[in-house]
């Protein structure tokens, strides 16, 4: 018994006891789903397969993408299966890209009068503009050069030469003509940088010599809004981008690649503001102006990054002595056969006594002078570099010289 005035003690609720987990019980298994009908899997590969299709429509550029038919194989080996999935990935691409506008198709230039877009016809080649026909016309980059900054032309005569950077916005002349024809495309303005290697570094002597062109183009193709796109000319853009994923961030090649997402970018956003009324005339061609010289800056800060790799033929060339006292005299003395033309920057070289050289235009204007080291003569005519100068084109070369 508790004594009297002890405190109850509190009652404690006992909750249930949970029952022991019998050691040879299975975990809950999840529901089987059903199998997936043959209608399904189709259904779902189907969906995929337009999924890739639509991504690779946005990528080129095509507005609304048609649907499009495809062939391709089922069943074989796994080998087979392998080399059908790469032909169904080249016809998903190729089928996408025949649905870009003509006025869109990267590295080329509209033709007005064929209605179709072209390619540059070399890699050196320059855009210059349409003629009366609406044709694209090129030039080259010693020609830009002598009619532009003709002092650029010993940066170009250096072995190897040195890249120049050229911006214009001069290219216009068919617009007006164009515009009533309903087939608006106007090159607003263009960045020329070369010669270049494809890595996008200045070249040495034994690398294929480029010319890089990014353009603004303003088009508008039928039933669309005005569309303002900037498309680059002698280097492949995929090419670009892919080898700038596997060279280091620093290198030029990834430097240029990311000026030119910022380019691609800032013409989106001038895109944007062309459709809604706030960039009209003259400050549209400004506008692309000003996109352009940044990216010049910025691709000459990577390409200097090369810079030190030229400078042993820079001293060369400074220090050799340049007989260009000799350069007139030698030039109207050189038989036929010690005239060439330089198929590079097009233009003719008389080589005359001593391992003298010396580079003209076509007018009889002198670019500059310099001396062949042993063999050099015979390495850049074996390579297709110099050619023998056409008999009549010798003959108004001579006659230039005459006049001048």
């Amino acid at each position: 018994m508790s004594g009297e005035g002890e405190a109850p003690r509190p009652s404690r609720k006992r909750g249930r006891r949970k029952a022991p987990r019998e050691l040879n019980s299975e975990p809950k298994r999840e529901p089987k789903r059903a199998p997936k009908s043959n209608a399904q899997k189709v259904r779902e590969a189907v969906k995929l397969l337009s999924e890739v299709a639509e991504s690779r429509a946005q990528a080129l550029g095509v507005p609304r993408l048609t649907p499009f038919m495809v062939d391709f194989h089922v069943g074989g080996a796994r080998a087979e299966r392998e080399a059908q999935v790469k032909r169904l990935e080249r016809q998903l691409t190729e089928r996408a890209r025949a649905q870009v506008p003509t006025q869109w198709r990267r590295g080329r230039v509209y033709c007005f009068e064929r209605d179709e877009a072209v390619e540059p016809p070399e890699r050196w080649s320059v855009f210059d503009g349409h003629d009366l026909l609406g044709r694209p016309q090129w030039t080259t980059l010693t020609q830009l050069c002598l009619r532009g900054d003709p002092e650029e032309l010993t940066a170009l005569s250096q072995e190897p030469p040195l890249p120049t950077t050229h911006l214009h916005t001069d290219l216009s002349a068919y617009v007006l003509e164009s515009v009533r024809a309903g087939r608006l495309y106007d090159v607003l303005a263009q960045l020329v940088v070369g010669p270049i290697s494809e890595r996008f570094t200045p070249v040495t002597l034994d690398e294929e010599r480029r010319v890089f062109t990014a353009q603004v183009v303003l088009s508008q193709p039928e039933g669309l809004p005005l569309q303002l796109r900037v498309n680059l000319l002698g280097l492949d853009e995929s090419e670009l981008f892919d080898g700038a994923a596997r060279c280091a961030p620093r290198a030029p090649l990834a430097q240029a690649t990311h000026a030119l997402q910022r380019a691609q970018q800032r013409a989106r956003k001038l895109e944007r503001a062309l459709q809604q009324g706030g960039v009209v005339g003259p400050e549209l061609t400004r506008q692309a102006e000003r996109l352009l010289s940044e990216l010049r800056a910025s691709l000459k800060r990577a390409l200097s990054a090369h810079k030190h790799k030229t400078q042993h033929a820079q001293q060369r060339h400074h220090e050799m002595e340049r007989p260009t006292s000799h350069a007139r005299q030698d030039a109207l003395s050189a038989g036929e056969e010690r005239l060439f033309l330089d198929a590079h920057r097009d233009t003719i070289v008389a080589v005359g006594p001593k391992g003298r050289a010396h580079v003209f235009s076509d007018r009889g204007a002198h670019v500059t002078s310099l001396r062949l080291g042993v063999g050099e003569l015979e390495r850049k005519i074996g390579q297709g570099r110099w050619r023998p100068l056409e008999p009549e084109r010798a003959s108004a070369f001579k006659e230039a010289l005459r006049r001048s």
